[in-house]
């Protein structure tokens, strides 16, 4: 008993020192993050731009990123990956894990076994990873996205200790869940309907014979900076879930790999390149789809991806092992858009819609032109 008192204050600390970790390197300090920013900012802008010329629309730049798009009768304003198909209410709802969790469990949709730390508590979390018997995934309940706080391929007690003090730096309650092995995909969907589906594979680096691995992944950053949604839509960083995910594979951000060696430096998969993500050579199974239609009329939610990691696409995911692992919205275009083949052009399949909704509502829309699903093009921009 004591010892857990002990061990509950020590992660407490912990969680006190990676808050004050989070402040002094916040982004708004980093150059490197706020050129990827830029960068990221720069991509949605030429993806609305296009979207606009290729339906005829007139789009005007308000200022920090926000347009106002004009067709017509029709006129409504995006911010990079938020439209007005994004409910504020529902995103809040998505944003909160256990509230998600609870949804998906009613609709029968597999999920990986978790438990739900209100607080911290050291003896249920050592509790269930005696239980699970494999690696775990610790990540914040609610209020983020994009990986942050989220710390994977944990199998120790130390480990799973300092991926709680982590997460909770992030949001004091914490989801600890069952690590599913097999590929990462993303399905996203727009009123139920499947607007894309791809795998996404996660960030690599190759070794050059003499380098080490953090020497590697900060070169690749140099190349991220400076060529910026070309290469990838963010930094790959040396955070927990890279030391996690090295020493899974036996390696550590010191190990120098062989020349021409492929090395997985993260199983957080936002920060992949663009060419990390592809079409699957075969779509999703229907039950699959079923899904996608499912949480659209359960939980209101017009705009979202699903990413479930499963071995086989094309089969029922209680026949595969696969699971559902997150459910967000407003779900990012640089996947689809950047990834390894022909893109698919998020932004104007959404401007469509959003232009077929407001004629819905207004006979004065004047009809927009449709061409093709892919690549930026010059749109009319009012200075």
């Amino acid at each position: 008993m004591k010892t857990g008192v002990i061990l509950n204050g020590l992660l407490n600390t912990l969680t006190i020192l990676n808050l004050g970790q989070r402040f002094l390197r916040g982004q708004w300090a980093d150059p490197d993050k706020r050129a990827i920013r830029r960068h990221r900012s720069e991509f949605y802008a030429k993806a609305w731009e296009g979207a606009a010329a290729q339906t005829g629309s007139t789009i005007e730049l308000l200022g920090e990123g926000i347009f106002r798009i004009t067709n017509g009768g029709s006129s409504f304003v995006v911010y990079q990956h938020y439209t007005p198909l994004i409910d504020a209410a529902v995103e809040r709802l998505i944003l909160n894990k256990v509230i998600i969790n609870k949804f998906l469990g009613k609709m029968d949709v597999p999920i990986p076994r978790y438990i739900h730390l209100k607080d911290v508590n050291i003896s249920a979390a050592k509790s269930f990873m005696s239980e699970i018997d494999g690696p775990l995934v610790v990540k914040p309940a609610s209020g983020t996205a994009g990986g942050d706080g989220v710390v994977t391929n944990i199998t120790r007690a130390r480990g799973l200790y300092q991926a709680m003090a982590w997460s909770r730096a992030f949001c004091k309650e914490t989801i600890i869940e069952e690590q599913i092995k097999g590929d990462n995909y993303r399905l996203l969907f727009l009123d139920g309907k499947l607007l894309d589906c791809i795998i996404r594979r996660p960030p690599t680096v190759k070794g050059d014979g003499v380098s080490s691995i953090r020497h590697l992944i900060r070169q690749e950053n140099k190349k991220r900076i400076k060529l910026g949604s070309q290469l990838a839509q963010d930094l790959i960083y040396m955070d927990l879930d890279a030391k996690s995910t090295l020493a899974a594979q036996g390696f550590s951000l010191n190990t120098k790999p062989a020349k021409g060696q492929i090395i997985k430096v993260k199983d957080v998969i936002n920060c992949n390149r663009g060419e990390e993500n592809e079409s699957p050579p075969e779509g999703p199974a229907e039950s699959l789809l079923s899904i996608g239609r499912k949480i659209s009329e359960t939980i209101g939610v017009r705009l979202f991806g699903v990413d479930i990691i499963t071995n086989d696409l094309t089969v029922d995911l209680r026949e595969s092992g696969g699971r559902v692992i997150e459910i967000n919205t407003p779900p990012g275009h640089y996947y689809h858009h950047m990834k390894k083949g022909e893109g698919c052009s998020v932004a104007l399949r959404l401007l469509q819609q959003l232009l077929k909704d407001q004629t819905g509502k207004s006979q004065s829309s004047q009809p927009f032109q449709q061409t093709s699903t892919t690549g930026f093009v010059k749109p009319q921009i009012k200075s």
